[in-house]
């Protein structure tokens, strides 16, 4: 029982360690290579972002409405060598600016994204909050010191703001940077027990992202009918008006794409994923060099290994305990972090959603009821966090070196975070889930409920 009163305090001195050593870190970092959260933070403070999708987006969207022979994505990804690697539904938004007269500048687009970086924070230190308040309501906190949630939700928004790959979709003038907070207020929905807003924003996401189309199956083996509602309502209305603004050749045409990118992938090093991995193991290509028109060789041994993991990732997060009474946020989660893990690229910034993961996985470690195990968790959870939400520069020293695998630090942090996730799954699902039907309930407004409740007095 000692050790048990002794722990929480013990735990919450050594994070208050490990947060002073990342804010030390952060500060070496900011002075030597002004690449660090806090400058990414600088920058966004500044308002300073450059235009890395608004640039290839407005040349794919003018090539798509000028005259040519090819099909869209033979003339823009193929020719032209303009790396515009998402669907044709991402240029519904420049349609319909052109039909208005709006001109979509970078000012303006990444005026957006701020205000998405905002919401973004707002969302995780909502979820966070959602998931201490049931917690608490769950009886727990034998092991966890209780306190205010205004703690929580600021911690939670100290985290989200310092996240380094969420500021690095900002700086960059990345559309990621919508897609990052419309997931986080997907979970935050899907904490509200509204499914139906969830499978909605995460079709947003689908809109750009084809990856997260997997979603669908997910949802489907899961007996969320009301997400995947709200995912179809989203996802055919996009791509209704994407074929009939833009046609069926031109849509289709993506396929090509999706196909040659599988089999190259990136050897850059921001490319998180096993196909970057690779490349810059098997030395395909320069990790150290962005090639703005161009993609590493061919190679049969990252091509296989790229399939067979991603195979592995999306087979095992569609089939695991897809029949469990309960789910919560944290099968959310894990479907996102799988879905984009699988993708043969997956850009740092592509992680900034998931920041999400860190508060809601840190309130359930703390109510582990083994105490070792319950440290052991939340040191993997700490070094998941540090490898995560930093920039490493020294990292990419290791480029010519037999440890350039390193350069993939943030690959192996989030590696840890699916662990983990995995890890506290089911504990999850008893702290914070609901049951299928719960899920797929209609919600019942104020006046039904009253209504009923004096029925049942009568």
């Amino acid at each position: 029982m000692n050790e048990l009163k002794l722990q929480p305090g013990f735990i919450f001195r050594a994070l208050l360690l490990i947060v002073a050593g990342v804010v030390v870190i952060d500060g070496i970092h900011q002075i030597l290579y002004a690449r660090s959260a806090l400058g990414e933070l600088g920058k966004w403070l500044r308002g300073h972002a450059t235009d890395d999708s608004w640039r290839h987006m407005r040349q794919a969207y003018a090539v798509l409405r000028g005259p040519r022979d090819d099909p869209a994505y033979q003339e823009i990804f193929f020719d032209q060598k303009i790396k515009f690697q998402y669907l044709l539904t991402s240029l519904l938004p420049f349609y319909f600016a052109e039909k208005l007269g709006i001109f979509l500048g970078n000012r303006t687009l990444n005026f957006v994204s701020g205000i998405c970086v905002v919401l973004q924070i707002l969302a995780v230190a909502q979820v966070a909050v959602m998931a201490f308040r049931r917690r608490v309501a769950a009886g727990a906190g034998a092991l966890v010191p209780q306190g205010p949630a205004w703690g929580v939700w600021a911690v939670a928004a100290v985290a989200a703001l310092l996240f380094y790959p969420q500021l690095k979709a900002y700086s960059l003038g990345q559309v990621q940077a919508w897609l990052n907070a419309w997931f986080a207020l997907a979970c935050l929905a899907w904490m509200l027990n509204r499914p139906f807003a969830a499978g909605m924003l995460v079709a947003l996401v689908c809109l750009f992202k084809p990856q997260f189309a997997l979603f669908l199956p997910w949802a489907l083996l899961r007996r969320q009918w009301h997400f995947v509602a709200g995912w179809c309502a989203v996802a055919f209305t996009g791509a209704a008006m994407s074929l009939a603004f833009f046609g069926w050749r031109d849509n289709l045409d993506y396929l090509s794409v999706l196909s040659f990118m599988s089999r190259h992938g990136e050897a850059y090093y921001p490319n998180q994923s096993v196909n970057g991995l690779l490349n810059r193991l098997l030395g395909n290509g320069d990790s150290t060099q962005w090639e703005s028109g161009g993609f590493p060789p061919y190679h049969a041994v990252v091509h296989a290994a790229t399939i067979l993991t991603s195979a592995l990732l999306v087979g095992f997060c569609l089939f695991h305990k897809f029949r469990a009474a309960n789910f919560s946020v944290v099968d959310v989660l894990i479907a996102a972090l799988s879905f984009t893990m699988a993708s043969p690229i997956a850009w740092e910034h592509h992680y900034g959603g998931l920041v999400v993961a860190f508060p809601v996985l840190a309130l359930l470690l703390l109510e582990w009821s083994q105490p070792r195990e319950r440290r052991m968790l939340l040191a993997l959870l700490a070094v998941s966090w540090l490898l995560c939400s930093r920039f490493w520069p020294s990292a990419q020293e290791l480029a010519p070196t037999w440890a350039n695998p390193l350069q993939s630090y943030l690959f192996f942090g989030f590696l840890a975070l699916l662990w983990l996730m995995y890890r506290v799954r089911d504990f999850a699902a008893d702290r914070l889930g609901q049951t299928p039907a719960t899920a797929g309930r209609r919600p019942q407004w104020p006046l039904r409920r009253l209504s009923a409740a004096r029925f049942a007095r009568r």
